[in-house]
This record gives structure tokens, C-alpha cells and sequence, in this order.
């Protein structure tokens, strides 16, 4: 992945009359949308996106050009969010299935924007113009993945090789660090590059295939307030292989994964570290307040109750730092089970982690047994 190659659609060969390349006749169809009616304003926006995508040619406006349709989308976003395409609702369930084709397409527009000012190599683009061309592509690829994960569906294989080429291309550039102004972020610092790919690799990590329906919001939401409390690193800085350490890999197309000091990565100069032990300390204290609370708050996460909101932190504390362990040693004896029955045998299990006579008698092997009493009970299978 030396060189950035982003997917785009194939241009038209002849120009569409439709097609708005000028601001202010843009402006104004904008403004001539029927907002009232969302079904009708995303299908309009989405031809309208679909048809400058393809246009022919370079369009020298190009990026004020997406900045017009930002706001709509967002809304329609945040709308189709409540409103998945499972919904019983017909028209709901289109307006999820129009959104989220819109969320390509807008993609594709910055992705164009970008491969025109030819990846910004000849140093003629302000560099705050730079920083929010690639922010906004790598937020729609991210929306788009997410919409995605949300229906549990396989994730288009482009997209994340595409996420990582972004925040590369922005590292390269160093701009993942140069402050943008998103209103969808929340967090009291500056939204950058930088915590907005932190984002999606916490995601990553989450494994959202096993999130509940709509839960992926729920954490997409959070970490628009929360995401920067992680920490990214070079992978150099890894002194150890405690919990919250993950490794990725910039150069290659494979999912982030926990580091290991006993099996480092081949091409460590193209790795970096992800940190999440500051972001897992605030959740820690986050469960603390809410456990304290009829009424529990949690910024980013909205209408969950108490039980919810605590397995969704719960979760995120796993699958980001805390990796479950047994309090005992497996204990390796197949075909039968041990119960312990009565206070005294129960105490010493827990106190030792054994049992007395634990060793079957040969006449037990072929029979089941159960024995009440004081002693240790063995039920043989």
C-alpha cells in the first residue's frame, strides 16, 4: 500500500445538463428541497450526488461544492439512524436504505476532490483545505461502514484499506493533528484526523458483530465525546504486552489486534499502538457515578436505561482493555463433573481451589453417582 489509491466511480462520457457545478444555482436548489418530506429530500440529494460524481472533467469548485450538501446529509443521517431499515415502516426502512447510499456517494465526492488536487502533492492547497478533505472522506467512509455493521452485514472489502491510506496520506502530510471544525464532535477538544480514526479502530476492536441492534450508534455516539482519551503511538514505545495495547498496521489491509512482545509484527516502521488504558479508566469511573444514580448520564449515550448503559461500558471495558481469565487453573478432567455440597466442602473449594478425594474409584467410571452429604458429591458420566 505504497502508493493512495481510492475508489471512485467511472466518469460519464458526455456531461449531464442536470448536473449543479456552480455554487450558487446549488445554493438555491438547496434551499428549494422539501425538508418536511425526508423520503423525497434523499432521493433528490442522491440523484444530484450520483450525477456530479460522474461528471465528466475536473471541477475546479469541487470541495465547496460537497460542503453544500453537509448539513442535509447529516440530518438525514441522524434521522435514518432512529429510523433502520428493520423498521416496520416502509418508508423508514427506504429512508435507512437511501441514507446510506448517499453516505457512498458522499465519499466518493471528497474521494474525487482529493485525487484532483492530486493528493495535494503540488503544495498549491492551503493545508487547512487539505485537513478537511481528508477528514470528511475518512468520516463518510466510517458512516458508511458503520451503517453497515448496524445491519450486521459483511463489510465491503475497500473501505478500511481506504480508512488506513487516508490517515496515512495524513500522517505524511502531518495533518492528523490540525484541528477541524465538525459539529458532530463533541469532545471539548478540537476534532481532528486523528481522533476521528481512533474512533473507528476502537470499533474495530469491539467486534460489532456481536453488538446489539443500534448499539453500534450508541458507541459511535460515545466516542464522539470520549475517542480522544486513547492514545496513539509509534509501536516502538510498547515496553510491554499489558492489556489495551493494540497494533496497526498502516501498510497492510488487516484489522487492528492486541500486541504481543512474543510475536511482533514483521514491518514494525509501518505499525502503530493504540492505547486505550486512559479511555478504559474513565469508563471504570464512568460505571462507579452511574452505579451511585437513579437517574445515571452518560454524555454520548442516550436514552438507555441504568441495566444498558452498564453492559455497554461492561463491553467496551473487555474488548478494550480487560481480557477475561479464569480465577483457577483449567482443571483438565474429562467425563465428569465435580459438585460440592455443604458449607465446609464449598469454603475449602473456594479457599484452595480443590477438593478432597477427588480421584474417582475405578467402580465409578461406568456408573453415575451421586452422593449427599458432607463429603465432596461426584457425579460420574
Amino acid at each position: 500500500m505504497s502508493k493512495t489509491q481510492l475508489t471512485v466511480p467511472t466518469p460519464d462520457t458526455t456531461e449531464n445538463p442536470g448536473t449543479l457545478t456552480q455554487i450558487q444555482p446549488l445554493q438555491q436548489w438547496m434551499e428549494e428541497l422539501p425538508y418536511a418530506n425526508p423520503l423525497q429530500t434523499a432521493k433528490l440529494l442522491l440523484k444530484s450526488l450520483t450525477l456530479l460524481n460522474r461528471h465528466p472533467g475536473s471541477i475546479a469548485n469541487r470541495t465547496d461544492l460537497m460542503t453544500c450538501y453537509h448539513t442535509p446529509f447529516h440530518q438525514l443521517a441522524d434521522s435514518a439512524r432512529k429510523k433502520n431499515r428493520t423498521s416496520t415502516h416502509r418508508d423508514a426502512a427506504e429512508l435507512y436504505s437511501l441514507t446510506e447510499k448517499i453516505t457512498i456517494e458522499i465519499s466518493y465526492g471528497y474521494k474525487i476532490a482529493i485525487k484532483e488536487q492530486h493528493y495535494f502533492q503540488k503544495g498549491k492547497v492551503p493545508i487547512e483545505q487539505q485537513t478537511r478533505l481528508v477528514y470528511l472522506a475518512l468520516d463518510s467512509l466510517i458512516l458508511s461502514l458503520l451503517f453497515t455493521f448496524a445491519e450486521h452485514r459483511q463489510e465491503p472489502g475497500h473501505i478500511w484499506p481506504e480508512i488506513l491510506q487516508l490517515y496515512l496520506l495524513a500522517e505524511k502530510l502531518r495533518l492528523s493533528n490540525e484541528p477541524v471544525d465538525d459539529p458532530q464532535h463533541k469532545a471539548d477538544s478540537n476534532a481532528t484526523v486523528r481522533t476521528l480514526f481512533k474512533s473507528i479502530v476502537l470499533i474495530m476492536l469491539l467486534d460489532p458483530s456481536k453488538l446489539q441492534q443500534n448499539e453500534i450508534w450508541q458507541v459511535y455516539s460515545y466516542l464522539t465525546w470520549w475517542g480522544e482519551y486513547a492514545r496513539i503511538t509509534a509501536l516502538k514505545s510498547a515496553a510491554d504486552g499489558n492489556g489495551g495495547r493494540f497494533v496497526i498496521d498502516l501498510q497492510g489491509s488487516g484489522k487492528p489486534h492486541a500486541f504481543s512482545p512474543e510475536t511482533p509484527p514483521k514491518n514494525p516502521e509501518s505499525c502503530l499502538l493504540l492505547d486505550s488504558t486512559p479511555l478504559c479508566n474513565l469508563i471504570n469511573q464512568q460505571m462507579q457515578t452511574i452505579g451511585t444514580k437513579t437517574t445515571p448520564s452518560v454524555p454520548g449515550l442516550k436514552n438507555l436505561n441504568i441495566a444498558s448503559i452498564q453492559q455497554l461500558l461492561r463491553n467496551m471495558l473487555v474488548a478494550w482493555h480487560l481480557q477475561p481469565q479464569r480465577r483457577h487453573p483449567r482443571q483438565e478432567r474429562y467425563d465428569w463433573l465435580i459438585i460440592a455440597c455443604g458449607i465446609t466442602d464449598i469454603a475449602h473449594f473456594l479457599k484452595y481451589g480443590g477438593i478432597v478425594n477427588t480421584a474417582p474409584s475405578e467402580s465409578m467410571l461406568d456408573e453415575e453417582l451421586v452422593t449427599i452429604g458432607d463429603a465432596i458429591s461426584l457425579i460420574r458420566w
